[in-house]
């Protein structure tokens, strides 16, 4: 992944942690092939104690792109789990905006084509 930024806050296996990220995140990236160059990536992973025995580990990502910023948050017992979290919920954010743009593109075509046959 280019211009990946990774944060860490009491993790001790930091390039395991790195490695799995980057791969489970690097998909997302068909979402804005266009303007690759771009992107910035900051991920924030850390783990937070909660009482006395237990852990909770929290995901933070934010992605930077020339049309539009996404980010998400995710928290879990394990880190591995709140990666997928992320990413999952990075991927709903940002289809439901790909989807979006697609839809409002289709209404204006439909919107031209209209007042063409209205125009003959």
């Amino acid at each position: 992944m280019r211009n990946l930024k990774v944060h860490f806050t009491d993790i001790m296996d930091e390039q395991d942690a790195q490695s799995y990220a980057e791969k489970k995140l690097t998909p997302l990236e068909k979402f804005v092939k266009r303007d690759i160059e771009s992107v910035k990536w900051n991920l924030r992973l850390s783990r937070n104690e909660q009482g006395t025995t237990a852990h909770s580990f929290t995901a933070e990502a934010s992605l930077h792109s020339a049309k539009k910023n996404f980010g998400a948050t995710a928290e879990a017992e394990s880190l591995y789990a709140a990666i997928d979290e992320l990413k999952d919920e990075l991927q709903k954010k940002m289809s439901r905006f790909k989807g979006k743009r697609i839809s409002l593109l289709k209404k204006g075509g439909r919107k031209a084509k209209e007042l063409l046959r209205r125009g003959k």
